[in-house]
C-alpha cells in the first residue's frame, strides 16, 4: 500500500522499536494493534478521497475538460438519481416484505389466541359434563364389569358346549356305513375339531392360574387328541392309496390334501403366537413331515 500524502506530517504516533520500558510492554502491545487499525482506516478513507481527487483533476487538467464540466456533473447527477431509485425500490421491497411476516404473524397470533379459546372452552365443557352425571366413576366400573362378565358368559356357552360338540364328532367317526360317504366328511369333522382346540387354548390360558381348573378342563378335552389321530391316520391312509384314490375317487383325494393345507396354515398361526408370548407351549401337527 502507497503512504498518503500528509502521512509525514501527521506522524504515526507510536514506536516499533523496543524503546519502551519492560515493564510497559503488555499494555504496549495492545495500544499498539489499536493504532494499527485506526491508521489502516485513515489510510482507506484518505485514499479513496485521494483516488477522487485525482480522478476529477484527471477530467479537468485542461480548458477542454473544463468546458465539459457541466455535463460531467450533469452526468454523475443521472448516477446518483439512479442509485437513489434503486434504493428507494429496494427499500420498498424489504418494507412490503416486512409488512407481509408482520400481518403473518398477527394471523398467526390470532389463530393460537382462537385455539386457546376452544381449548377453554371444551375443558369446561368436559367438567360440566363429568360433575353433571352422578356416581360417574361408579357407572364406569359397573359398565367395565358388566361387560367382563358378558365375555365370561360367552366363554362359560362355549365351554358348555364342548361335550355336545365332542359326542357329536365322536358319532361321525363311529358310524357305520359306506367308507366313501365317511371320507367326504372327514374336512367338515376336521373344522369341527380344530374350532374345538382354539376353545381348549383359549380356556386354558385364561385358567392359567388356577391348577384345579386346567384339570377339569384337560378331562373335558380329553378326547381332542384322539379324534385328532384318527381324521390324520384316515388322511395318510388316502394319501399313500393316492394312485387308485386318484383314478377311483378324485374328489376324496383333493379335500385330503386341502386338510394337509389347513392344518399347516393353523400350525403356522400357532408358531406366530407362541413366538409373540415369548415362547410357552404351542400344539402343532406337522402333518408335511409325517
Amino acid at each position: 500500500m502507497t503512504t498518503p500524502q500528509g502521512a509525514k506530517s501527521r506522524g504515526w504516533g507510536f514506536s516499533l522499536t523496543r524503546s519502551t520500558p519492560k515493564e510497559k510492554e503488555e499494555s504496549g502491545f495492545h495500544s499498539l494493534q489499536s493504532e494499527l487499525l485506526r491508521q489502516s482506516a485513515a489510510w482507506d478513507l484518505d485514499s479513496a478521497r485521494d483516488a477522487a481527487a485525482r480522478e476529477v483533476k484527471s477530467r479537468v487538467s485542461g480548458p477542454e475538460a473544463l468546458s465539459k464540466l457541466s455535463k460531467l456533473r450533469e452526468e454523475y447527477e443521472q448516477q446518483l438519481a439512479g442509485v437513489e431509485v434503486q434504493l428507494s425500490l429496494a427499500a420498498g421491497r424489504q418494507a412490503d416484505e416486512a409488512k407481509a411476516i408482520l400481518k403473518l404473524a398477527e394471523r398467526c397470533k390470532e389463530g393460537i389466541e382462537k385455539v386457546e379459546v376452544m381449548q377453554g372452552r371444551l375443558s369446561g365443557k368436559l367438567e360440566s359434563v363429568l360433575t353433571a352425571v352422578p356416581n360417574y366413576d361408579l357407572l364406569k366400573k359397573v359398565y367395565v364389569t358388566r361387560r367382563n362378565l358378558s365375555r365370561t358368559l360367552v366363554d362359560l356357552d362355549s365351554i358348555v358346549a364342548v361335550p355336545t360338540e365332542m359326542k357329536r364328532i365322536e358319532d361321525i367317526l363311529n358310524e357305520e356305513g359306506e367308507q366313501d360317504a365317511k371320507d367326504h366328511g372327514l374336512p367338515q369333522v376336521h373344522k369341527s375339531l380344530m374350532q374345538l382346540e382354539r376353545r381348549q387354548e383359549a380356556a386354558l390360558y385364561q385358567a392359567r392360574a388356577s391348577m384345579e381348573e386346567r384339570e377339569s378342563l384337560e378331562r373335558q378335552f380329553g378326547k381332542l387328541e384322539r379324534f385328532f389321530d384318527r381324521v390324520s391316520n384316515r388322511i395318510w391312509q388316502i394319501v399313500k392309496n393316492c394312485t387308485s384314490v386318484a383314478q377311483d375317487r378324485p374328489a376324496v383325494l383333493v379335500k385330503a390334501l386341502q386338510m394337509i393345507e389347513r392344518q399347516e396354515r393353523a400350525d403356522d398361526a400357532a408358531r406366530r403366537e407362541s413366538a409373540g408370548r415369548h415362547g410357552g407351549a404351542v400344539q402343532v401337527r406337522g402333518w408335511y413331515a409325517t
